[in-house]
């Protein structure tokens, strides 16, 4: 199994999740809501993370199975963690 390729497309994950998390702070600031800013940190922390890997791993189009099975799991896995890190965010505690 190559981790390279793994974090390559975990990352491609990270990007989606911050465009949308992106989008969720522009209809925050519209609205003037106080959930701006912790949807602003949020999708900058998940773009960071996210564009590390297309910068410094080279693209790669054949994977196995098993390669697979592995990116759906840890791209539930961040998506969740997102999830919990924008709940901590809103409510304000640490």
């Amino acid at each position: 199994m190559r981790p390279q390729i793994i974090l390559r497309y975990v990352g491609l994950v990270l990007l989606f999740n911050a465009l949308f998390l992106l989008i969720s702070c522009i209809i925050s600031g519209f609205n003037v809501d106080s959930a701006f800013f912790p949807l602003l940190y949020t999708a900058l922390i998940s773009a960071l993370f996210g564009a590390f890997p297309l910068i410094f791993v080279s693209p790669i189009t054949k994977i196995t199975n098993k390669e697979g099975f592995t990116i759906v799991i840890l791209y539930t896995v961040t998506t969740f963690r997102e999830l919990a890190r924008l709940k901590r965010l809103m409510s304000g505690s640490s």
